[in-house]
């Protein structure tokens, strides 16, 4: 699933000291970006214009504190300077960018789809997606619990065992057989296996 996202990134650069600042902030909301966007752009512009007094009151600046300042505002950029602290420089930035954003994250809400247990299936086993495919229909079709609810599943092989002395010995890896330990939403482990 894409979304749109909107970064705000905020550079400054002093002179004086030969210091680079920069940060990020982002949105989902372009309103809100648009919001902290000029709320950005306004700081800049003080802070070029009076430095170190720009938080201070308007009616304590001096004119002689002033200091010019150079702008240049284009749509989604703004760019302002000054001779304060000796040189001082700011660009802010919006831009809006698309990103793939996972379907389900969170599985104690969503539980795991088919496409996440085919993956691990592939994984595990080497096997096509195909045969994966095939093996988590049936793991789904047998399933004790919802498919929402599993929140995670550990695969291994069945195991060869004979009888020596009343005892089990197990003797070998049985490939021809998949086990699925899975995990539901109320923590509870079940058991399902595949024999091909």
């Amino acid at each position: 699933m894409k979304t749109k996202i909107i970064i705000v990134s905020f550079t400054s650069y002093t002179e004086s000291d030969n210091y680079l600042h920069t940060e990020q902030k982002v949105f989902t909301n372009s309103l809100n970006a648009q919001d902290y966007y000029e709320d950005q752009c306004n700081k800049a512009r003080c802070e070029c214009q009076w430095a170190e007094y720009w938080d201070a009151d308007q009616d304590e600046r001096k004119e002689a504190t002033e200091y010019a300042i150079s702008e240049r505002k284009e749509q989604d950029s703004y760019r302002v300077e000054s001779e304060a602290y000796c040189g001082y420089h700011v660009t802010i930035k919006k831009e809006e960018q698309e990103i793939e954003v996972p379907y389900a994250t969170d599985r104690t809400k969503y539980g795991m789809t088919l496409k996440e247990i085919r993956d691990e299936i592939a994984e595990f086993t080497g096997s096509s997606l195909t045969d994966a495919t095939r093996r988590a229909q049936t793991f789904i079709k047998n399933c004790c619990v919802p498919l929402t609810w599993v929140v995670s599943i550990r695969l291994s092989f069945g195991k060869y065992s004979k009888a020596e002395n009343n005892e089990v010995v197990y003797y070998g890896e049985n490939r021809d057989t998949l086990n699925f330990d899975y995990t539901d939403r109320e923590g509870d482990r079940h058991h399902f296996a595949i024999i091909d």
